[in-house]
């Protein structure tokens, strides 16, 4: 399942306005692809990742009340959190000038697909 899944990130990495993605699992180390990821400050993105946990059980909160996204801006990006289950999902940073429309109808199609994945 591991390939499969760096497969569907390093199709999602390509995307001219991703700057990072990875599949992450609250309290297990995340998937992340193996196309370079473009955004500069690595101390940043290594926080974000760091701190996903975090977001999960804010997450796992609300997810019963049909929580399935969680963004935030940081100056010149967007970090999105798109829930699989309440406690796995798909991070995503973008530029915040990117064509979100675009990007959110990809970010969706990567996560039924591992969705698929995960059930088998």
């Amino acid at each position: 399942m591991k390939s499969e899944i760096i497969k569907i990130l390093d199709d999602l990495q390509r995307l001219e306005d991703v700057q990072a993605c990875e599949y992450a699992e609250r309290g297990l180390e995340s998937i992340r692809p193996s196309v370079k990821i473009k955004i500069k400050d690595i101390n940043l993105w290594d926080l974000i990742s760091k701190t996903t946990d975090k977001f999960f059980e804010l997450a796992s909160l609300f997810y019963e009340y049909g929580l399935r996204k969680i963004y935030f801006e940081m100056g010149k990006i967007e970090v999105i959190l798109t829930l699989i289950e309440p406690t796995v999902g798909l991070l995503v940073i973008i530029s915040s000038l990117a064509n979100k429309g675009l990007i959110e109808v990809e970010i969706e199609n990567a996560r039924r697909r591992i969705e698929e994945l995960r059930k088998g």
